[in-house]
């Protein structure tokens, strides 16, 4: 039901890539494996200490001398729980649709120290290796597409300003937009309306037939 560091390490130095990153819901125990209820370890030494060049980066539950809460109501460990947050989109905290390592490491550590404190304990993740701020871990699926939707709209309201559409139709462009896909509309013909924004934001078609295929 476990496995020896030296397979953890075989496994790694397998990867031949620039990045890898790890993440452990466990503890680092002092000497051998100590398995309690409710708690999770592992063995002694670290696997990871010969794997961590750069962009290969380790976040663990805890510190060498704790132990890593599981949580009976989630039926998982409380760092598991904030990790699956942040990859979901928790953890984007400047909102442009991206999750990356430093935005996962920085919710995750925040969350987890708070969540033990609660329940009693004290509980630090860790965090070693070599990375830049810049590597993507996931998507944060409401954002982006609230950012897309507003840099279509940043288009049309950038040709209102230049006088090339008029109050009206930058209005009812705006309604569209606001639709969510699949969502009902009292708008006529909506998809057809939805198409020829597409069209015209791909450049397949130029303002002026955007114009007259979109009408009002």
């Amino acid at each position: 039901s476990s496995l020896s560091n030296d397979e953890i390490s075989t496994m790694l130095s397998r990867v031949k890539t620039n990045r890898v990153l790890s993440f452990l819901d466990c503890c680092f125990s002092q000497a051998t494996i100590n398995r309690t209820v409710g708690k999770r370890a592992i063995l002694v030494e670290d696997p990871f200490k010969q794997y961590k060049g750069k962009g290969r980066v380790t976040i663990t539950a805890s510190d060498g001398k704790q132990e890593s809460i599981e949580d009976d109501e989630i039926k998982h460990g409380i760092f598991t729980q904030r990790l699956i947050e942040a990859f979901k989109g928790k953890a984007d905290k400047d909102s442009n649709g991206g999750v990356l390592v430093d935005e996962v490491w920085d919710y995750v550590n925040k969350s987890v120290v708070n969540d033990a404190k609660r329940r009693g304990h004290q509980q630090t993740p860790t965090i070693d290796g070599s990375f830049t701020a810049e590597i993507p871990i996931s998507r944060n699926p409401e954002t982006a597409v609230s950012n897309y939707r507003d840099q279509q709209k940043n288009v049309f309201i950038d040709l209102f300003k230049s006088g090339k559409l008029d109050g009206k139709t930058y209005q009812r462009i705006k309604e569209v937009l606001d639709v969510p896909e699949g969502k009902k509309s009292s708008i006529q013909d909506i998809e057809t309306k939805r198409r020829t924004i597409k069209e015209f934001l791909n450049k397949e078609i130029d303002l002026s037939t955007f114009l007259e295929l979109f009408g009002v």
